[in-house]
């Protein structure tokens, strides 16, 4: 392997950055607002970002607004890939 490239991510949940503890989303690390932490990630030299949209990724009949969040980090000048059960392409934040 000549080049290994990892993707910083901001897990989104409740409209708050999270980490999860081994993926229980009951199990959570608040880090605050979720374009404050993408925009740590930029300008910490980040060339990518990944976003999950946690709320979207959990089981059927829970509540799913993250992408309005995720849509407001599109402000942040880097491509990016989204995670999470999404409507439709429309729904995912275009890249710069």
């Amino acid at each position: 392997m000549k080049h290994l490239e990892l993707l910083p991510a901001v897990d989104v949940k409740d409209g708050r950055a999270v980490r999860l503890v081994q993926g229980e989303l009951s199990k959570e690390s608040i880090y605050g607002a979720p374009l404050e932490v993408a925009l740590e990630f930029q300008n910490a030299g980040a060339e990518w970002i990944h976003l999950v949209d946690l709320d979207a990724a959990a089981p059927v009949g829970a509540r799913a607004g993250s992408l309005l969040v995720l849509a407001g980090i599109a402000v942040v000048n880097l491509p990016r890939s989204v995670a999470g059960r999404t409507a439709t392409h429309r729904s995912i934040p275009a890249s710069k």
